[in-house]
């Protein structure tokens, strides 16, 4: 048996609860143990990376001096330079790569850490989030994506290294019907790489 997070109900329904008919997925506590213990540090940096590196290639087809920033930058992960000045900044993205969302329906939205230091969506200053979940690729404006934080009272969760980052649990059914929230069409982009 399972247990509904909203209404705490008890439901036999694999994937949304009957009883308060719920569009956010029933999670198990076995679910979470098991995400526990699989969590990977190196192993989810090499798929954030060529998440970054996936976006980086669609970027510059539109803007061929675009590139990623080096290091550890909590601000952006790829900028695009002015053409007059590339020491200023045109458009800022910040890349984000949810490999749990199929499965959970959800999108995580890191927030702070644990004891409340402003950490992801709170202090980045990128322009635009590209999101990879549940098989597409999502752009939102930052400045709509924080208002639609702040407006909803969505879920809160620990999670990442050490579980030491809180997150936002956003509901995909709830997002992906947003006008910001805008899906890319990756089959178009791979049709045209490939003439």
């Amino acid at each position: 048996m399972k247990k509904c997070k909203r209404c705490k109900i008890t439901s036999t329904e694999n994937l949304y609860c009957e009883n308060c008919q719920s569009d956010t997925k029933v999670i198990t506590e076995a679910t979470v143990e098991k995400h526990k213990s699989n969590y990977n540090f190196v192993k989810d940096k090499i798929l954030g990376d060529s998440a970054e590196e996936f976006a980086l290639e669609i970027i510059q087809k539109f803007f061929p001096k675009a590139y990623r920033v080096k290091g550890r930058q909590p601000l952006y992960d790829i900028v695009v330079p002015d053409d007059n000045d590339e020491s200023i900044f045109k458009i800022t993205f910040e890349i984000k790569n949810d490999k749990r969302s199929a499965d959970t329906g959800n999108i995580a939205v890191e927030i702070c850490k644990k004891d409340g230091t402003p950490t992801g969506l709170n202090i980045s200053q990128a322009d635009y989030w590209i999101y990879f979940a549940a098989g597409g690729m999502y752009l939102a404006k930052r400045e709509d994506l924080i208002d639609y934080c702040k407006n909803n009272n969505f879920k809160k969760l620990n999670g990442g290294d050490n579980w030491n980052t809180t997150m936002l649990l956003i509901p995909l059914i709830h997002i992906t019907k947003q006008e910001f929230f805008i899906k890319l069409n990756l089959e178009e982009e791979n049709a045209n790489s490939n003439n």
